[in-house]
């Protein structure tokens, strides 16, 4: 459990699949802990789950900082494109400014 937490949270990262590998990685890497733990030193493997619990919130960091970054961009092209009046006035027209 603790392997395949690690496996899918570099998998989230390389891949950029952040929330379809990063939260399974975060999911496995909880559970390999908690066996880890209640098992008495019969299972071993703790760093492999840390390693999969910080690689799976790290590779929903990024999509998260990704999505943010394309929204932004979004937002200031089509401030470019349409003048700042026109944001706002788009924004009144559909109820929210």
């Amino acid at each position: 459990m603790a392997l395949a937490s690690l496996i899918l949270g570099i998998i989230g990262i390389v891949l950029c699949l952040g929330v379809l590998a990063g939260i399974p990685a975060i999911i496995c890497g909880h559970m390999a802990r908690f066996n880890i733990k209640h098992a008495g030193g019969a299972v071993k493997g703790d760093g492999f789950a840390i390693a999969g619990l910080i690689t799976g919130y790290i590779s929903i960091a990024i999509t998260f900082l990704l999505f943010l970054l394309v929204g932004i961009v979004t937002l200031a092209r089509f401030v470019v494109q349409h003048g700042r009046g026109g944001v706002l006035h788009d924004l009144r027209g559909l109820g929210i400014g």
